[in-house]
């Protein structure tokens, strides 16, 4: 690679020392994996951060886990009690 693209060359060495693979297509997969099971578990500790947290609280783990490339943003109602609370967590492309 070349050019302005040289960058990704870094990046997909990385993903090999980061998940111990020895070639750069087993390192992507893996890397690809690993951000999808990674987004649903973000998702998940957020939820429970809101629901069992104080807010102040809820939103540190929130901007310690966003990331430029998985921004994660929650917003939560309450309908009466407790019991009523309403989370909506979303991780990705932001609109």
């Amino acid at each position: 690679m070349s050019g302005d693209k040289s960058y990704r060359e870094d990046a997909l060495d990385s993903a090999m020392d980061v998940f111990g693979e020895n070639t750069r297509s087993a390192a992507v997969v893996k890397a690809c994996e690993h951000a999808r099971q990674g987004k649903k578990a973000k998702v998940s500790a957020v939820s429970y951060a809101v629901r069992n947290l104080e807010p102040e609280h809820a939103a540190e783990i929130v901007d310690r886990l966003a990331t430029p490339q998985l921004p994660i943003t929650a917003e939560v109602q309450f309908d009466g009690d407790l019991e009523g609370v309403i989370t909506e967590v979303n991780a990705g492309k932001l609109e």
